[in-house]
Parts: structure tokens; sequence; C-alpha cells
């Protein structure tokens, strides 16, 4: 309930963050003076319904990914497990949903022969070091199944980092694309998961079918490539008169 109420989501982003931030602090202190019932009615329908029955092997799942959220000291992302949309129900309708989200490659790319690229810039330990150490806490798994955590133990935060030289050497491998071919589809993919979404409603008021939200987590490996690589360019891409890139442009990296 605590959740729910005090802790939401609000609409608006950074345009409405001080309405927002008004807002919650209203709710936290309403919740202090007991005010419970009416916090509870204030929430409308959709936010105070718990339609989504979790089986008990699920429900002790999501409980074991929250505590460890909490542990690493992200309650955000603790909080978001247990209030957040679930996974969708594995169907035909939501692949073929989840399918139509996502734009085919044209048919000329297949045969397309494009000049060989130029070596890339060579990485040293400080670029990968700050790389890596760029991710939050509890950071998405890829295809690979290494999370970025598992590689901020590897480097170590001693003034030897015995593992950083290793974790070095491969990354320029994958900067100069000289990843195995088996192993290109899992260092340059992701792995998608569809989240639960309701329908948006036609306009005689019914539902349109089923619907999914589209989630993709890339390979860590592509993740800690691309941030040291794009570090290595940074001052490059603003001397030569184009705008800095924000965090918008660094967080999809």
């Amino acid at each position: 309930m605590f959740c729910k109420v005090c802790l939401p989501q609000l609409p608006g982003g950074l345009k409405k963050a001080n309405r927002n931030k008004n807002k919650i602090l209203g709710r936290l202190q309403r919740w202090e003076d007991g005010e419970r019932a009416s916090l509870w009615n204030d929430l409308d329908d959709k936010s105070r319904s718990t339609n989504r029955k979790l089986t008990t092997e699920k429900a002790l799942m999501r409980r074991q990914v929250c505590l460890a959220y909490a542990q690493h000291g992200t309650p955000g992302k603790a909080v978001a497990r247990l209030v957040g949309p679930g996974l969708a129900p594995h169907s035909d309708a939501i692949t073929a949903k989840m399918k139509s989200k996502f734009i085919a490659p044209p048919t000329s790319q297949a045969t397309s022969r494009r000049p060989s690229a130029p070596p890339a810039n060579i990485l040293n330990n400080d670029d990968i070091s700050r790389s890596i150490r760029s991710f939050q806490w509890g950071g998405g798994v890829g295809p690979c199944g290494c999370r970025p955590d598992f590689l901020r133990q590897v480097i170590g935060t001693k003034q030897d980092k015995p593992g950083l030289d290793s974790v070095t050497r491969l990354c320029n491998l994958l900067a100069n694309g000289q990843a195995s071919k088996r192993l290109r589809p899992f260092v340059g993919g992701a792995c998608g998961f569809a989240l639960e979404k309701e329908a948006k409603a036609a306009s005689d008021g019914t539902a349109q079918g089923v619907d999914a939200r589209p989630v993709c987590s890339g390979s860590v490996w592509r993740r800690v490539v691309g941030k040291a690589l794009f570090k290595t360019e940074e001052n490059t891409l603003n001397r030569s008169g184009t705008p800095p890139i924000g965090g918008l442009w660094k967080s999809r990296l």
C-alpha cells in the first residue's frame, strides 16, 4: 500500500519535476499523519487494482529479486519490481504483437557491400574501468548472461586490478570487430522481453486485443565497449561544432 500511494510514477518527467515532488511530499506527510484510508481512496481504480494473480513460485522469485536490489542500494528498482508490470503471458498473440513493433530490415541490406571499417581507437585500462563503473548497480543481463556488477567484481577495487588487463584486451578485440562469427549475434544482439500492457480502447470503447511493451537488454560487452569508445571521441565531437551529446545518448550505449 505504501508503494502505491506514496511512491507512484507520476507523469510529466522533468517538466513537472517540482509539481511531482510536492505531490510526493504531501502524500508522505499524510501517511505520517495516519491518513491511510483517504490516501487509498484518492487512487483511481487502475492504480488500486491487484488483478495480477501471481503463483507462489512467481511471487517468491519477485520477492527475491526485490531483496537483491535493496541490498545493492537500489530501492527504486526494488519497489518497481514489486509494483511494476510483470511479464506478459506467453502466447501466439503476444509473440505476433511483439514482432509487429519492430521494423523489418530492407531486403537490400543482406547483399550490400560496405568498405572495411578503419581501426578502432585503442582502449586502455582507464577507459574500460570508467566504462564499467559508470553502470548502476543491478544493470540488466544480456544474451551472454553477464551483468555489469560481475565485471565490476572482476576488475576489483584495489590498485593492482589483476582482471582489468584481460578485460581491456578483450574489449579491444571486440572494438575492432574481431569477435567470432558464432558469438557476434550474442555480443551485438539483445534479449527481448514482453511486459504486460493494457491494450488501448477503440473509439467505441472496446479493447483492441492484446498488447505488450517490448524491453531489450543488450550484451554487457557491447555496452562496455560502446561507452569506452564514445569517451575517446567525446572531445573531438564537441570541438567539431557538434552540440554536446547529453545523457540520453550516453544511456543508450
